[in-house]
């Protein structure tokens, strides 16, 4: 066995993810099969939460700690119910978003006292969703300004509401082409005080960071941070509703941390810096808030493939053909290069040879790199999995939709907090993929 991660563990010839025995599902189920175990989202929770009250403690912060969920790193609704189980806020990035939201307060199991952070590019839709939602005064609604003219268009909507709107501000921390989110540093000042201080409708409470590269705990990430903190520091004195600190960006799950690094130590880190560089200036420490997508559900997905045949190459590894396509399950897997963790799930004391794992497709992109895994045995059947994909790969790949090569979506298993199994979907039948492609055709126009 290959891997070393605190979710895997072997017992006798096959596999444990998360205590839970792997070969009977397949051998109930079939392949390919999707699991969602959703207790490891609570798990994932309560320690980011632990991690930072330690860390709050052992600087003398006396603030208070906002865990926020952003929903474009899974949007499903078991996964979404799972989150708000555990008290959490959520980040929204559109007005799809936004309805999920309206629909999860219609049948109240969304809290009023929750924060909804609204990300992203404002449309026009999105906009009037978040004023909509503002008006009703059933949660509170916080827009992130990532430009002057977002504001400019909330204002010309929001002017004849009872209460102010409360809202945060993301400052540009990147400089290369791609990173066109937030409002440069150096024109934060003077529009806080020139435009958003003088408007009665509105209130800012938040400082946003966001690093592409997530909360990573490096020298260029702390220095970048240290940039928004002082930000805050200079808007502090000026507005004084600010008392919030949002990180954003997520925290590396664990086989994602560089070597020498743990979750706990990056918090640490962060901390140290935010409470330092306040008390240096004689400004309050604000409240910490933060958006974990990726940290929170990463490791409560994998896919269970069988390995149907293998290919011999005069040089190199084997090729490994599995039920499915690495493209349309795992799309980061060629579109990021990301690597997720690999391993068989029976067969574990056999004899091993280097295989890259190919899918279905005929794109030379759909295979997985080289992994150390069992001879496929003769008579038979060998199983792989790939775990901690529990975050954007249905979104990307297009969950219940078309796929490249019209790959049908693998049945989809959820595992509850007592470790009942449930089918959450069934294997895609190819009826529904055709119906997808007729569109509207069967009904014209009036």
């Amino acid at each position: 066995m290959n891997a070393s991660l605190s979710t895997l563990k072997k017992d006798g010839q096959t596999l444990l993810w998360h205590g839970l025995a792997l070969i009977p599902l397949v051998k109930a189920h079939g392949s390919p099969l999707r699991l969602t175990h959703l207790p490891s989202i609570g798990q994932r929770i309560h320690q980011a939460r632990s991690w930072f009250k330690a860390a709050m403690q052992q600087n003398d912060h006396g603030g208070k700690y906002h865990y926020t969920y952003c929903l474009k790193a899974s949007s499903l609704r078991c996964i979404v119910d799972e989150v708000l189980m555990h008290d959490c806020h959520l980040e929204a990035s559109g007005s799809v978003d936004m309805a999920m939201i309206q629909q999860l307060i219609d049948q109240q199991q969304l809290p009023t006292d929750r924060m909804i952070m609204c990300n992203g590019y404002k449309t026009h839709d999105y906009l009037h969703a978040m004023m909509a939602m503002h008006q009703s005064g059933q949660v509170k609604v916080v827009p992130i300004l990532d430009s002057q003219s977002e504001f400019h268009r909330l204002a010309s909507g929001t002017q004849q509401n009872k209460e102010a709107m409360t809202l945060g501000l993301r400052i540009a921390t990147m400089h290369d082409q791609t990173s066109r989110h937030g409002i440069a540093p150096d024109q934060v000042q003077s529009f806080v005080s020139d435009e958003v201080i003088p408007a009665t409708w509105a209130k800012l409470v938040m400082v946003h960071a966001f690093m592409e590269g997530g909360m990573d705990g490096s020298e260029a990430y702390l220095r970048t941070l240290k940039g928004v903190i002082d930000c805050y520091v200079a808007l502090k004195p000026i507005c004084p509703d600010l008392n919030l600190l949002n990180l954003g960006g997520s925290l590396p799950i664990q086989d994602d941390l560089a070597p020498g690094r743990n979750q706990s130590g990056i918090i640490r880190g962060i901390v140290d810096l935010l409470t330092t560089t306040c008390r240096e200036q004689s400004v309050d420490v604000p409240d910490l808030v933060t958006e974990f997508g990726s940290y929170t559900v990463s490791e409560s997905g994998a896919y269970l493939f069988q390995v149907l045949d293998e290919k011999t190459q005069a040089k190199g590894p084997a090729w490994y053909q599995i039920d499915s396509s690495i493209i349309t399950t795992l799309p980061d897997t060629w579109a990021k290069k990301k690597v997720f963790p690999c391993e068989a799930i029976n067969h574990l004391d056999g004899e091993r040879q280097m295989a890259q794992i190919v899918g279905l497709t005929c794109d030379k992109d759909d295979y997985y790199p080289e992994q150390n895994l069992p001879l496929l045995p003769v008579g038979e059947a060998l199983y792989v999995g790939m775990f901690h994909t529990g975050a954007y790969q249905e979104g990307l790949s297009g969950y219940g939709g078309m796929k490249h090569c019209m790959i049908p979506a693998a049945k989809h298993l959820v595992i509850d907090g007592h470790s009942q199994v449930r089918v959450y979907a069934q294997p895609q039948p190819p009826e529904q993929m055709l119906q997808l492609l007729e569109g509207d055709s069967g009904h014209a126009e009036p």
